[in-house]
């Protein structure tokens, strides 16, 4: 019995050392696809990691949300000078962007720069001259045909 036991089991033993060699390349090679994703984990995460365990992360939230309230101050500040100068122009974004563009173009440029002549010329001559006198009558329509004078 004794020597029964003793082959069973020694032929039972045989082949689980058997499966378990069947089954060893593959657990080697999970084996090393695990340690390689370590090892790349380490790679990446390792310094922040590290940096956690030191607290520099949390110095560096704690500086970026020092950081966003001084821009968002920034930012309310500028919103408050946008509104008063609106307050103080009596326009808004789009209209001052429209009124900033048509003061640089050229033509209207030149068209201001006739109609404030013809203004000076005319406050410098009505002192001596009435309204009725040619020169006068000559610059009222200039003046009238100026289109931005129209519109002013």
């Amino acid at each position: 019995m004794e020597a029964l036991s003793a082959i069973i089991n020694t032929i039972r033993l045989k082949s689980i050392i058997q499966k378990i060699n069947e089954r060893l390349p593959q657990g080697k090679k999970e084996l090393k696809a695990a340690e390689q994703k370590l090892e790349n984990y380490d790679r990446i995460q390792g310094p922040a990691i590290l940096a956690a365990e030191n607290g520099c992360v949390l110095s560096v939230i704690t500086q970026n949300k020092n950081q966003q309230r001084q821009i968002q101050l920034l930012l309310s500040g500028i919103d408050t000078q946008i509104r008063s100068l609106q307050q103080k122009l009596g326009l808004n974004v789009n209209e001052a962007y429209v009124s900033s563009a048509l003061s640089a173009e050229p033509i209207l440029v030149k068209l201001r720069s006739e109609i404030y002549q013809i203004e000076s010329q005319m406050e410098v001559l009505r002192k001596d001259l009435r309204p009725q006198h040619p020169t006068m009558v000559e610059l009222q329509r200039q003046s009238s045909s100026n289109p931005i004078a129209k519109k002013s």
